[in-house]
């Protein structure tokens, strides 16, 4: 399964996400791919998405029933 949103505002440019869910055996993958453009804020927009993501990672897998 894939799922893309693609979003703007503010400084950011571009905000492209694709979250990929792939079987694994008897289990699941799940990948984030982000691309980030908000020009010299940059570097603060991908700290920001590490951070978010990084907080949703977990009650994914357990919506999934894979923790």
């Amino acid at each position: 399964m894939i799922l893309k949103s693609h979003e703007y505002g503010d400084a950011v440019k571009k905000w492209n996400h694709t979250l990929t869910v792939k079987k694994s055996h008897n289990s699941a993958i799940l990948i984030d791919r982000i691309e980030i453009d908000a020009g010299k804020q940059t570097k603060l927009y991908i700290w920001w998405a590490k951070f978010m993501y990084g907080r949703r990672h977990k009650p994914r897998q357990k919506m999934l029933g894979l923790n």
